[in-house]
């Protein structure tokens, strides 16, 4: 199936496995791995009282992933700072809790892009 990063717009076939090209980012793996990862994204933090912070998932490329340098997840800034062809706004939703496989499968967001 082929999806597109949402920060740069390159295509990637999720069926072709890559090896990751910056050895140094921590990521240990010699061996060919996704071409695109799933991470959250947390909204703005400055949200009216009694609301909770709006959560979005971004698809991203090995080149993309290695510029945002993510720990756990990522922010709305942090998105933006890589001025992405999708903006926060139009980020798919995380999956339902009753998906808990599918969480951070590219193919399963298919359908929402």
């Amino acid at each position: 199936m082929e999806m597109r990063c949402l920060a740069c717009g390159t295509v990637k076939d999720t069926s072709a496995k890559e090896v990751y090209p910056y050895p140094d980012d921590g990521v240990a793996c010699d061996l060919p791995i996704e071409p695109l990862s799933v991470m959250d994204c947390q909204g703005p933090l400055l949200k009216p009282a009694g609301t909770h912070s709006d959560w979005r998932v971004v698809i991203v490329c090995h080149h993309c992933f290695h510029k945002l340098e993510p720990d756990m997840w990522i922010s709305d800034r942090c998105w933006e700072s890589l001025n992405p062809v999708t903006p926060f706004e139009r980020l798919p939703h995380p999956l339902e809790e009753e998906h808990p496989g599918d969480r951070f499968q590219v193919e399963a967001y298919a359908r929402s892009l």
